[in-house]
């Protein structure tokens, strides 16, 4: 049995691809996803008689008691009960999901087809849409959103063996790494919108797989391992474009053994043209045209501006103010208050001037943690920090075995995608 992860991979690039093979049908409606589901299926039958590999999954109970009588597992696996029910009681309320999401996959099942919406609000248009293409069958079959949160809840399950898998191939202890893959699926982002139908937590489950698949394939030098790394890369991008700079890591981790699928040129051809239609390629295009900007990003509020210096200095300090604010902070009037009065006018304009929210200028922190600006948050910083200042390398003399080239690579490649995040990203919602 393929690991489930494997499975979710696959599953929602081949949705990707039958959103967009069923548009241009003229069949974007529950008579089309139902016969694209049955082939996908009767495919899926083919593929394990052929192979010898069973496709029903085997569940472990002794081993998942045994896993979940531990404090950590334990912690983690009440929280995300407690998201499965938030999810399950109550309707979604995301605000990017609400307000352009799924009104434009309503749009397109309408009209049978994708298709540019004649609108004011560029976002449904411009966006990337891996998320919409997995949730579009179900808005089409079971014709309700209430529930789309199951993408997410699918999502958060799989983040801890990611984390432990990820984590041990760049070098981490197995010990720390075991205790981290519990932590990092309980930062705030991920687990608010566990219960919820933003696209955040969707599209880390990706950016975390393409590059363990990457190291993995490094080893093992799988086609099938090569494949699932491609296929995720190009989920990422297809989630969101913000996620671009992580091509940077990717790229670097799955370089040395890319060429290797290129020995099998069908099954390369296939998974290249499923990868181009997860990315959101065909967006990409479509905005190329009608934007003449291939992210959309450069028409939402009134253009990108270019000020990188002061974005990159806003950003630095936006990023530690989001990620260690606490859970509830009654105090956010005053905070406001606080940071208006002691910016200088003067680095105020210059901030004002680079930045495209105001929320990011005025280094804002609500009352209450919400799925729409929340990092990793206040416990799960502060771990890291404090996990950071209690390992000391420096005072050992050296760090952790760096492995071969495409791990280093892997470990020190996200500070540069990040570095171009803070010098590009002029939004409020940093930490997320």
């Amino acid at each position: 049995m393929p690991p489930f992860v494997v499975i979710w991979i696959w599953l929602c690039a081949y949705l990707n691809c039958a959103g967009w093979t069923l548009s241009a049908l003229h069949q974007l409606n529950a008579a089309g996803y139902a016969v694209a589901l049955a082939l996908g299926l009767a495919a899926l039958l083919v593929w394990s008689r052929t192979t010898g590999r069973g496709i029903r999954p085997t569940i472990y109970w002794p081993k998942l008691r045994h896993r979940f009588a531990r404090g950590f597992p334990l912690a983690f696996l009440i929280l995300a009960s407690l998201a499965l029910l938030g999810g399950a009681l109550h309707g979604p309320t995301n605000y990017d999901a609400l307000a352009y999401r799924t009104p434009r996959v309503l749009h397109w099942l309408a009209a049978d087809q994708w298709h540019w919406i004649h609108t004011i609000f560029d976002r449904l248009n411009s966006r990337a849409c891996a998320f919409e293409w997995v949730s579009a069958p179900l808005i089409a079959l079971i014709e309700t959103d209430r529930l789309l949160f199951l993408i997410n809840m699918v999502s958060l399950l799989l983040l801890p063996g990611l984390v432990f898998s990820f984590f041990t191939r760049l070098g981490v202890r197995r010990r720390a790494a075991w205790h981290w893959m519990w932590l990092v699926p309980t930062g705030y982002c991920f687990l608010l919108q566990a219960g919820s139908i933003g696209n955040d937590l969707f599209g880390a489950v990706f950016a975390l797989a393409a590059m363990d698949y990457a190291l993995r394939a490094a080893k093992t030098g799988a086609a099938g391992d090569i494949a699932v790394s491609v296929l995720a890369a190009a989920l990422m991008v297809g989630n969101k474009f913000g996620n671009v700079p992580l091509l940077l890591p990717w790229g670097a981790a799955i370089f040395p053994v890319g060429g290797k699928i290129l020995r099998r040129p069908v099954w390369a051809l296939a998974v290249g043209l499923i990868a181009l239609l997860g990315s959101g390629l065909p967006i990409m295009v479509a905005n190329q045209i009608k934007l003449h900007d291939w992210s959309g990003a450069g028409i939402s509020r009134n253009g990108p501006k270019t000020d990188m210096f002061w974005r990159f200095a806003d950003n630095c300090a936006l990023l530690p103010v989001q990620n260690l604010a606490p859970p509830v902070f009654p105090f956010s009037k005053r905070w406001h208050d606080f940071v208006q009065s002691h910016i200088p006018a003067r680095i105020n304009a210059h901030l004002n001037q680079a930045m495209l929210e105001s929320g990011a200028t005025q280094f804002e922190i609500p009352e209450m943690q919400m799925e729409e600006s929340a990092g990793l948050g206040f416990g799960v910083s502060l771990l890291a920090l404090a996990a950071f200042a209690a390992a000391r390398p420096w005072r050992r003399g050296h760090f952790p075995p760096a492995g071969d080239w495409s791990v280093r690579a892997a470990r020190w490649l996200p500070w540069v995608a990040l570095l171009a995040v803070l010098t590009q990203s002029g939004m409020s919602a940093l930490a997320r």
